[in-house]
């Protein structure tokens, strides 16, 4: 008697009872006998059932997958803010440079080198100047010297570019290149 409502309760098919001789029979006749497995199949079902049950995840499961991405977050995330601050570099590298040629072009006419930006074909009247534009200022372009033999002109770092190793990028009238306060080599930030 415990045997058969033990089967009854782990049964797929609640209401089938196994007679005494084995064979399947159904108390409730509402129950179309298509639907009932044979009596050689019904383990089958039994064991398709137990493995149908186990899907999903566990919490370790899932606890394992949320460690594993917050890793691989704090790995990329410090490579992607280093490849965002040397991708801007060239904004304070071709500033510089273009403002170098502006000056040789203005000392070819004029046998001296200013630092009015407008002499210079700039729209702003005085330095320093924001690069590449006021709402993304990276850097601040400005001439520091200007006399009639030399110019030293500066790129500073603004705002998350501070954060950058190349520091401050300079140029003068020899087009001599170099960096002020950095920790990566100067050669290498030109590059």
């Amino acid at each position: 008697m415990l045997h058969r409502h033990l089967q009854d309760a782990l049964s797929p098919y609640p209401g089938l009872c196994r007679t005494s001789t084995g064979s399947t029979q159904n108390p409730d006749p509402s129950v179309s006998r298509s639907y009932l497995p044979s009596s050689g199949s019904e383990s089958q079902y039994l064991g398709q059932r137990s493995q149908h049950a186990e899907v999903g995840f566990t919490l370790i499961e899932l606890m394992i997958v949320v460690a594993i991405v917050a890793v691989l977050a704090m790995i990329a995330m410090p490579t992607y803010q280093n490849y965002i601050l040397k991708s801007r570099r060239t904004v304070a590298k071709t500033s510089l440079l273009d403002l170098a040629a502006r000056e040789e072009k203005f000392y070819s006419t004029h046998n001296t080198y200013t630092n009015k930006p407008a002499k210079l074909g700039y729209i702003s009247s005085t330095f320093p100047l924001s690069v590449p534009s006021h709402a993304d200022n990276y850097y601040q372009l400005n001439v520091t010297t200007a006399s009639t033999t030399a110019f030293s002109a500066t790129a500073t770092p603004q705002g998350t570019q501070t954060k950058d190793s190349c520091a401050t990028y300079r140029i003068n009238q020899l087009s001599v290149q170099g960096n002020t306060g950095n920790t990566t080599a100067s050669y290498r930030c030109w590059q």
